[in-house]
């Protein structure tokens, strides 16, 4: 019976092919998240940083919340489109 369970199990090199795929999609979206926030904050960021520190520093924390709960959610999309199982 064990090991009819274990043929049903991925073997090491494709969770390392998934593995890989994840990591790059993952950096993917980092890169763009960055440049975005770059790209369409920077000014305005810039702006607060030389005039308004205290603003800056919500403004700066509210962008980080808002990355790890976006960055959260794709990990999660992206598990589940690899087959992997939550813990």
């Amino acid at each position: 019976m064990a090991a009819n369970q274990n043929n049903n199990r991925p073997t090491a090199p494709r969770n390392v092919a998934r593995y890989l795929v994840e990591l790059l999609v993952y950096a993917g979206f980092v890169g763009a998240y960055y440049f975005a926030v770059l790209h369409f904050c920077g000014g305005w960021l810039k702006e607060l940083f030389d005039h308004q520190k205290a603003w800056y520093a919500v403004a700066s924390l509210g962008i980080i919340i808002a990355q790890s709960a976006l960055l959260e959610l794709v990990t999660v999309v992206l598990g589940r489109i690899s087959g992997r199982k939550p813990r």
